[in-house]
């Protein structure tokens, strides 16, 4: 059995996986649906939980899976897929360097250099797609932590700070390092991104855009995000890295439709206004109120390129 640590510490890791929404249509499509982009996919991967990992064999283990049509209505996008609980993405920026949100990594504050605590309790897996049978995953898209070289998940002066670079317990062989883009983003640049929203298998998120290149260490967007996207690569027009999502707001990213007796995914118009959600008694609608919120990489630049 694997050794993991207390629940407190993974719900306060939930409490900060802030969500969003689907904005206008919902954009997200099976990665193999992604066409020249289904490549990236390789490369991203969904951290889990050790407690939800059984052996099969030296070569196969199981994974303990949900069912999101336990909760979610049945005419819902993907409903009839199975998630992972407490899901978080990351992606790979070296032959053995991940990168995910800080949150995935510390409940608070700045660590460096650490093998114990979230390092010890998460696993992180490849090529987990709507094609995979959680009864037979190949060991070989199973790695472990081996350090987590820095995490940081606070404010400061009003700005957030949200990344953690992961030494893997071994190189990713037969993966490619995603390009990173250290530059400026601007207003209006295309993005997508690819993760594991709420767990589900990987998902490719695309036609969003940058509307705030300027929030502190971050961009503001309209990419269609939910929890367990936290950590995921969001991509430019030429396929490179731009960013790490973080968090997104309204929080409610589902609501309960209650003469059906099932959640629905929270929808806002192209504008972020109009949500179908009860989230905005007392706050604004519409951009720049509602957003996915992207961490920028260059803050980090110097970071991962020492630890390569």
């Amino acid at each position: 059995m694997f050794k993991i640590f207390s629940i407190v510490s993974l719900l306060a890791l939930v409490s900060v996986n802030i969500h969003a929404d689907i904005f206008g249509k919902d954009d997200r499509e099976d990665i193999i649906r992604a066409g020249s982009k289904r490549y990236l996919g390789r490369s991203v991967a969904v951290g889990v939980i050790n407690s939800l990992w059984e052996d099969v064999n030296e070569n196969y283990t199981e994974l303990w899976v949900d069912s999101i049509s336990d909760f979610m209505c049945k005419d819902e996008k993907f409903s009839r897929q199975k998630n992972i609980a407490y899901a978080c993405s990351g992606f790979l920026v070296g032959e053995d360097l991940l990168v995910t949100a800080g949150h995935c990594a510390v409940n608070i504050g700045e660590i460096r250099n650490q093998s114990k605590d979230f390092c010890e309790a998460y696993t992180w897996l490849f090529d987990y797609t709507a094609q995979s049978n959680a009864r037979r995953i190949p060991k070989k898209n199973r790695f472990t932590c081996k350090e987590i070289i820095y995490a940081v998940q606070e404010e400061v002066d009003g700005k957030t700070h949200d990344f953690a670079l992961i030494r893997l317990d071994r190189k990713a062989k037969g993966r490619k390092p995603l390009k990173m883009s250290f530059g400026q983003t601007k207003n209006n640049d295309s993005v997508f991104m690819i993760g594991h929203p709420m767990g589900l298998p990987m998902k490719y998120t695309s036609k969003a855009h940058v509307f705030d290149n300027q929030v502190g260490r971050s961009y503001y967007t309209n990419l269609d995000a939910f929890a367990g996207n936290s950590g995921s690569p969001v991509f430019n027009d030429r396929d490179e890295v731009i960013g790490v999502l973080v968090a997104g707001n309204p929080a409610a990213s589902t609501y309960t439709d209650r003469e059906a007796g099932c959640d629905r995914y929270n929808r806002c118009d192209e504008n972020g206004r109009n949500c179908t959600s009860h989230t905005f008694e007392n706050q604004e609608e519409g951009f720049p109120h509602v957003f996915s919120e992207v961490q920028s990489l260059k803050f980090y630049q110097k970071l991962i390129q020492e630890n390569l």
